[in-house]
């Protein structure tokens, strides 16, 4: 009895852990019809009281057979530019409306100082989440100082924020549901070396647990805010964040469970 259900086991733990993805880029038409073959990420970027406004293309590049899901990612960069010199480039955005998202943000600050805001703002879940969920993210970063003559490079969070990125989780009516902050910025001397490394900040093992509402979870936001230090100074971030179900047991779970209650009854039994 004891092999008999240690088999039963394995067969099935190992049916659920099969899966296929395929190339939708290669194989466009295996994407599910009920999938749109592309979504827009709204991004709205501030320089200095200066605001310009982007939709970013998501293409639709891989279908999980198993989960149903389709990730979405950017395939070409998006580049603004400002009369002061300064610019952001946006790049590697991606998303599966699961939901799950990343995204990475390069940002020149010509001259004298200037103050960068970004906002993203990802696709709604599909299907919308009511279940109660956590509510997680990270963000790493490089940042270099770009004088010709090396005088340290630096970023700090404006306003009152505690962070220089937060994370914003509405439900379906735009109702904010849960907020978060990563990285509290950093201040580098002059080098060698000129580039700096900063986080990766991450919550992911302690995330925010929340309920979902009547009216369910519906998309994220993710808003960066930061002055420079000029000089041509660059900084270049990458981050994701994550809505994830908080499960009831499955079935799975409920059937390993009877499996080791009988193995352990048989090898009681046996003693």
């Amino acid at each position: 009895m004891y092999r008999t259900a240690l088999s039963f086991l394995l067969l099935a733990v190992c049916s659920v852990s099969h899966a296929e993805v395929i190339d939708l880029l290669e194989n466009p038409l295996a994407r599910p019809v009920d999938k749109p073959a592309s979504v827009q990420v709204s991004a709205a970027a501030v320089v200095d009281g200066i605001t310009k406004n982007v939709n970013v293309t998501l293409s639709a590049i891989e279908y999980d057979t198993t989960t149903a899901l389709v990730r979405y990612h950017q395939l070409n960069p998006v580049t603004l530019t400002w009369g002061s010199g300064d610019a952001m480039i946006f790049q590697n955005l991606s998303s599966v409306l699961d939901p799950t998202g990343s995204f990475a943000a390069s940002f020149t600050d010509f001259g004298a100082p200037s103050t960068f805001t970004t906002t993203f703002s990802y696709p709604a879940f599909a299907p919308t989440i009511f279940g109660p969920v956590s509510f997680s993210g990270s963000v790493s970063g490089t940042v270099t100082d770009g004088a010709a003559i090396p005088n340290g490079v630096s970023y700090l969070p404006t306003g009152i924020n505690p962070g220089v990125f937060r994370y914003e989780l509405f439900d379906t009516t735009a109702a904010l549901v849960a907020t978060f902050f990563h990285d509290a910025g950093a201040t580098f001397a002059a080098g060698p070396p000129n580039s700096h490394t900063t986080g990766p900040f991450d919550n992911s093992g302690s995330p925010l647990l929340v309920g979902a509402g009547p009216n369910g979870v519906g998309t994220v936001k993710v808003t960066s805010s930061f002055t420079g230090s000029g000089g041509t100074d660059q900084y270049a971030f990458t981050g994701r964040w994550d809505v994830l179900e908080v499960p009831e047991p499955s079935s799975l779970g409920l059937m390993i469970t009877g499996l080791l209650g009988l193995m352990a009854s048989a090898r009681r039994r046996r003693a």
